[in-house]
Parts: structure tokens; sequence; C-alpha cells
């Protein structure tokens, strides 16, 4: 089975429905949060899609989730406590300034 298309839809799906709730709060670097979590998503969905077979497919889908839950855990931490976009939005967001919005979903 093509994975493919399941997982580049997913993928697009995700980071797309992010894109309004960074706009609304100004903050793009919310969007970095979801990058590890989006990897467990996409992970669980291949292993619907094509059922894992063995203790090794259950232990790599175990830990890509345990990574990505520590890591997505630790981006809202530092995302809640820090208080700014990191420097790299913006630096983004000056070099585009007026079409940083459509800018900060690609």
């Amino acid at each position: 089975m093509a994975l493919f298309p399941f997982t580049l839809a997913l993928a697009f799906a995700m980071m797309t429905a992010l894109w309004p709730l960074s706009r609304w709060l100004r903050h793009v670097s919310i969007i970095d949060i979801l990058w590890a979590p989006a990897f467990a998503a996409l992970t669980a969905l291949c292993a619907v899609l094509v059922p894992v077979r063995g203790v090794r497919g259950w232990i790599v889908l175990a830990l890509v989730t345990v990574w990505a839950a520590r890591l997505g855990s630790h981006i809202f931490w530092r995302w809640r406590h820090v208080g700014h976009e990191g420097y790299r939005y913006a630096e983004i967001r000056r070099k585009h300034r007026a079409s940083f919005p459509l800018t900060s979903l690609f």
C-alpha cells in the first residue's frame, strides 16, 4: 500500500489547521509545538494502514510516541515561558512584512 498520499494529507491537514491559531495569537512559534507530535500521528497512521507486525514494530511505534511527547511538551513549556516568537520567525516577519501571513503558512 502506498502510504505517501495518506501521510502527506494528514501532515498537510495538521499544519494547515494550526495556522489560523498562529495568526490569531500573532505567535507563529506555536507551530513548532506540533512538529514532534505530528511524527507520532503519522507513525500511528502508518501502523493502522499497514498493521504492525512483531515486537520490533510496536517498539518503534512506542519510541516515536514517547520522543514526540517529550519534545512536544518541552517546546510547549518553552513557548509558554519565553513569551516571544523565536528569532527565526521574527527575522522572517521582518523580512516579509506585508506578505508574512501567507509566508508563515508555507
